[in-house]
């Protein structure tokens, strides 16, 4: 036994070893500024998350995290002076870049990568301000703001919640989220999902590579997705919704004031209309039926298609499909 337990000994101290030189390390910048008034925050950030809210006060901060998960303090050290952060302030307008080049080398059986810092950066501003946000590596939040945002993010989701003001968001890597918004919302993904809920705007969402879920926006509505179903809940204005990979399900709730196109590719579409509506019904589809619960004047029925007037008549709303059936529910 003494044997075996001295031939596992520089083992067991390799491995204890290690594990301290794996040890997590981090520290933080902050730096604060005063206004006087609303103004821009300008992010230019490099392979960093980004938090984002407000406070009813008037002095600006911003916090980046700098975290290494593998190595020791020299290590730290000098990723730290691979790091290129400034700021900048002119009147009420603050700007801050974070550039980092890791360009270090190496592997190991006990780290498992070459050490690299992780950046997470939190700001608060004063609640009236707008934002413009790029980051090449993480994902978005915003809360609480009353002004326009601009968000960009090469690899990551964005969450936007509680905002008074025109809002755009682009990403790259991940889903997008609206809720409780008052203003116009422009979201675009290409590797997610779109939602968006409580919109007091107009909505454009579009994904090439997930499912697009809407309801309660007061304005016009745009919204598509390449590989993914849509669903739909109220919407005021115009409404656009297409889809090559999935179905839509859509719930006409109340009088709509404008046109409605759905189309799809790729699946079946699912209406239920409010019927005391005044609307007119076309529907068609090359790969299934079309059956309807609604009771329709002035009607054109075949399998494959359906036109008619529900009640007075009024706004199109229109259902076409390649690739299902369309069913009209009466609610």
């Amino acid at each position: 036994n003494l044997y075996k337990w001295s031939l596992l000994t520089p083992f067991l101290l390799t491995l204890l070893a290690s594990s301290q030189l794996a040890a997590k390390i981090e520290d933080t910048v902050k730096e604060t500024f005063s206004t006087t008034d609303a103004g821009l925050l300008t992010l230019q950030l490099q392979s960093s998350s980004v938090e984002i809210d407000t406070y009813e006060g008037s002095e600006l901060s911003v916090e980046i995290h700098r975290t290494m998960k593998r190595g020791d303090e020299e290590d730290f050290r000098n990723e730290l002076e691979k790091v290129d952060l400034t700021f900048e302030q002119s009147g009420n307008d603050i700007r801050c870049i974070l550039k980092y080049e890791n360009k270090s080398s190496g592997w190991s059986m006990f780290s498992g990568s070459k050490h690299r810092l992780n950046f997470r950066t939190v700001v608060k501003i004063p609640k009236e301000y707008d934002v413009d946000t790029q980051t090449s590596g993480g994902s978005i939040g915003l809360s609480n703001l009353i002004g326009n945002a601009d968000l960009n993010t090469s690899g990551g989701s964005i969450r936007m919640e509680y905002v008074q003001g025109n809002l755009k968001a682009r990403t790259s890597g991940g889903g997008i989220q609206a809720n409780d918004c008052d203003g116009n919302v422009d979201m675009r993904t290409s590797g997610g999902s779109i939602k968006a809920e409580n919109i007091a705007g107009s909505l454009v969402g579009k994904t090439s590579g997930g499912n697009v879920t809407v309801k309660d926006i007061s304005g016009n509505a745009d919204v598509s997705t390449s590989g993914g179903s849509i669903s739909l809940g109220r919407v005021d204005g115009n409404l656009e919704a297409s889809t090559s990979g999935g179905s839509i399900r859509a719930t006409i709730v109340g009088q709509p004031t404008e046109n409605c196109t759905l189309k799809t590719s790729g699946g079946s579409i699912i209406l239920a209309v409010d019927s005391n509506a005044n609307l007119q019904i076309d529907a068609s589809t090359s790969g299934g039926g079309v059956s309807s619960q609604l009771s329709l004047d002035a009607v054109e029925a075949k399998r494959s298609s359906m036109k008619g007037r529900l009640n007075e008549g009024g706004p199109i709303l229109k259902a076409r499909t390649s690739g299902g059936s369309i069913q009209i529910n009466s609610i």
